[in-house]
């Protein structure tokens, strides 16, 4: 089995119908409840392409990440890499996998190890996954990716708690690029950086990209991020997709009732620019026990009698894919 192996007409990164359900204690005497982190999510990623999740806190975005790199294994669905299925891997074919798709993580400090130097931290990859490489090699292979990230020579040496949050995270950027994977699991990389670093470091992994030909599913709370790294984006609620199609288009004209709400949710400084939607009320509901029906409808301001009783799935509609009963009626 070859994840490498690029396949034509083939998405790179598929996922059919995917689900995470997490199984909890509800205390002493009292039955365990499921918890429905995701609950069948389907998409495809091309090469060189970025596909954006963004959505509230607790609606599946870190779960799928989980999923995707394999962190946890899927309750159920079926994930594809060039068209081959991952499932049950063996040693072999798990140490392909793991080389195929890496994950940055939010926090720059958390992922790195304080005892490791820089050189150590990036080596160690290569060490496991690429152990042809002799010691000259592998520091080659280390202080090339190095610069690749804008990281300088001397700091090959130099501990994690020597740096700042940029040039962390940017350790954390070529710890994931060092292997040449095709799909990197981005989330919230910029979250914990100051604006103008968020900025620089963005660019940095849209360049490397293009130089690299990677692919990212990117997840992030912050849409002018979104806006400005993104193709595609997915909007999730409670563990489904509820709207999903290029950028330009949803950032344009969001279809879907919570992606208007989440858009106008974004301060904008440009009165034009600004995206008018009824005011939600309600909070998200728990996992634990969604509603019947659109999980959306208890907030949503169109909701009927209809979309308390059937769940809706994604359709086709106006060049994107909506979760929705009435959007030819509000759009």
């Amino acid at each position: 089995m070859s994840f490498l192996e690029t396949k034509p007409g083939v998405p790179l990164l598929e996922s059919d119908d995917l689900v995470r359900h997490y199984e909890v204690s509800r205390g002493l005497g009292k039955p365990s409840a499921m918890v429905k982190a995701l609950d069948g999510v389907s998409f495809s990623l091309e090469a060189k392409k970025t596909l954006a999740v963004v959505g509230e806190s607790g609606c599946g975005k870190s779960t799928l990440a989980r999923q995707l790199t394999l962190i946890e294994k899927p309750s159920s669905g079926a994930l594809k890499i060039n068209g081959e299925p991952v499932g049950n891997l063996g040693d072999k074919d798990a140490k392909m996998f793991r080389r195929t798709v890496q994950m940055i993580f939010q926090n720059p400090y958390g992922s790195l190890n304080p005892r490791k130097k820089v050189g150590q931290i990036l080596g160690e990859p290569v060490l496991l996954n690429m152990d042809h490489l002799g010691r000259k090699a592998r520091e080659e292979r280390v202080r090339e990716i190095m610069a690749k990230v804008g990281l300088r020579p001397e700091f090959y040496n130099r501990y994690p708690h020597m740096f700042s949050g940029g040039q962390r995270q940017r350790i954390s950027i070529a710890r994931a690029l060092i292997l040449e994977p095709k799909v990197i699991v981005a989330d919230e990389p910029v979250s914990a950086l100051d604006v103008s670093v968020q900025a620089q470091v963005l660019n940095l992994m849209m360049d490397l990209q293009e130089e690299m030909n990677v692919a990212y599913v990117f997840i992030s709370h912050d849409l002018s991020v979104v806006r400005h790294i993104a193709d595609d984006v997915m909007v999730m609620y409670l563990g489904r997709v509820a709207e999903k199609g290029p950028t330009e288009q949803i950032f344009a004209k969001p279809l879907h009732p919570y992606t208007r709400a989440l858009l106008a949710s974004a301060p904008k400084i440009d009165p034009a620019h600004r995206v008018k939607a009824e005011p939600l009320s309600g909070e998200l509901p728990s996992p634990i026990n969604p509603p019947s029906g659109c999980a959306f409808h208890k907030r949503c301001p169109f909701a009927n009698e209809h979309c308390a009783q059937v769940r809706p799935e994604l359709r086709n509609f106006e060049g994107r894919e909506v979760a929705c009963h009435r959007v030819e009626e509000i759009a």
